[in-house]
């Protein structure tokens, strides 16, 4: 794990970056272990994937190693730390609600939404989906 520089990273190829809230999560467990698996498909469609989130990269490893123990797979692609929302701001990948709006609280100012972007092999956004934070993805529909 460190710096990536994300487009020499995806290449001529498609890419799949998807954000989620928070590591240690039931949710997001579930879905970076439904990706690990759906990784031969993702192959097939020459499609890389990448994940997001505000996490430090030290969550993100303690975290693989417990979705290895609880489901049987790790996550086998990149894990971007962003703990100041820089890229999830710059895709537009943050919660529905107004982070910024009176009321919203401090906890939805340090989360990336639920959102997955599609990324071309010329390297532009295809696609962007965006669910809500308690609701979680069907990577086989993305797919």
């Amino acid at each position: 794990m460190g710096e990536l520089a994300f487009h020499d990273w995806l290449g001529h190829h498609w890419g799949m970056l998807f954000s989620h809230p928070g590591d240690f999560t039931p949710v997001c467990t579930t879905e970076l272990a439904a990706v690990a698996r759906l990784a031969p498909e993702f192959e097939r469609r020459r499609t890389r994937v990448i994940s997001l989130s505000a996490d430090a990269l030290a969550s993100h490893r303690q975290w693989s190693r417990e979705i290895a123990a609880s489901d049987g797979i790790a996550p086998n692609f990149p894990m971007i730390s962003d703990p100041e929302l820089e890229i999830a701001r710059a895709y537009d990948m943050l919660p529905a609600a107004d982070v910024s709006a009176p009321g919203c609280g401090p906890a939805l100012d340090r989360v990336a939404g639920r959102s997955v972007v599609i990324v071309t092999p010329g390297h532009r956004v295809a696609a962007m989906l965006s669910y809500p934070l308690a609701c979680g993805r069907n990577f086989h529909e993305v797919l």
